[in-house]
């Protein structure tokens, strides 16, 4: 079981995007399809881990991202990181 990849599905589920089959190769692009989605779940992952990610990553690139990614980038907010 991993738990960082199940705190994201949790966050998807929160907004709503269904979960069977995501993994960490999955895009970001696949499910977060418009800027409301997108946002909420951000405040879903920022609500469920505690932390705040900085502006900075809020990008184009970020949906092309993979979740394998966003657990690292999580990894470093977790951490303290501000400059990602």
């Amino acid at each position: 079981m991993n738990i960082e990849l199940d705190k994201i599905k949790k966050a998807f589920e929160n907004v709503g995007i269904y979960t069977e089959g995501i993994d960490e190769t999955n895009k970001l692009k696949e499910y977060l399809v418009d800027s409301l989605t997108f946002i909420s779940f951000f405040v879903e992952i920022e609500n469920i881990y505690d932390i705040e990610i900085p502006d900075n990553f809020y990008n184009q690139d970020t949906l092309e991202m993979s979740i394998g990614n966003l657990i690292k980038i999580i990894s470093k907010c977790k951490g303290g990181e501000t400059e990602l």
